[in-house]
């Protein structure tokens, strides 16, 4: 019954994966107790299942329970015990209890640092997390505190890391909220780089780039790079979009 879970939350089939959680979670309970490690993932196994449902608030009570059983446990891996509190944090999150979530989230980085070191590829997932929770707060300057330790992480694992689009796209978009248009220009155009790299100059990604960075420019009151930026994005908008495409058709 265990084994099949992970496929049935993988193809969102949660009502599955809640049936089949529970009838392995009633066995296990029966001969290996309720402080059992099995029982523990059974639980967060529940928890994923209830929170892919939306049903937060049941995804919260069944993670707390794995919580609680590892904790007890202490032969546990701490990064197993980390990756649910940044799921606590995620269903907690999506209530709108911000500084809960977040020290949820500062839990889990704490213990990813003490097992996995400083610059482990996890412990950058978590520092965007916390990066996202001040971006719902309103507080820009710890939003981009945050984005930039990952993506000091992100440069380490290796300069194609696809996390790296992200980190730049969330940084030009946090610089842009803070009124920093260079800044914001600069991470824009580091993100332009492997967008072009990846798809060449053909698609509406790219376009939409251009014209992030032409906004940037307009801002600062920089018009004719602006303009430059402007008529990139409408040369490529034409050449798949057409020329009478909302887009494309000049107001």
């Amino acid at each position: 019954l265990h084994a099949a879970l992970p496929i049935h939350i993988r193809k969102k089939d949660y009502n599955n994966a809640i049936k089949y959680s529970e009838k392995a979670l009633k066995i296990n309970l029966k001969h290996k107790g309720s402080d059992d490690p099995q029982v523990a993932s059974l639980y967060n196994s529940l928890g994923v299942a209830y929170h892919g449902k939306g049903e937060y608030q049941k995804a919260i009570d069944y993670y707390r329970k794995a919580i609680k059983i590892d904790l007890k446990k202490s032969s546990g891996k701490q990064s197993t015990i980390a990756k649910r509190y940044k799921n606590l944090g995620l269903a907690i999150r999506k209530l709108g209890k911000h500084d809960k979530a977040l020290d949820y989230y500062k839990t889990a980085v704490e213990i990813e640092i003490e097992e996995l070191g400083a610059q482990h590829p996890k412990v950058g997932e978590s520092y965007n997390n916390i990066a996202v929770i001040y971006r719902l707060k309103g507080n820009t300057s710890q939003e981009i505190e945050y984005e930039e330790k990952a993506l000091a992480i992100a440069l380490k694992t290796s300069k194609n890391n696809p996390n790296l689009l992200t980190r730049y796209n969330n940084l030009a978009n946090a610089y842009r909220r803070k009124g920093d248009h260079a800044r914001s220009i600069e991470y824009n155009k580091k993100a332009l780089d492997m967008e072009l790299k990846k798809h060449g100059d053909k698609t509406e990604t790219v376009a939409q780039r251009y014209v992030s960075i032409g906004a940037g420019y307009r801002r600062m009151g920089s018009i004719q790079p602006a303009v430059s930026n402007y008529k990139i994005a409408l040369s490529i908008r034409k050449k798949h979009l057409g020329g009478n495409h909302p887009k494309t058709k000049l107001r």
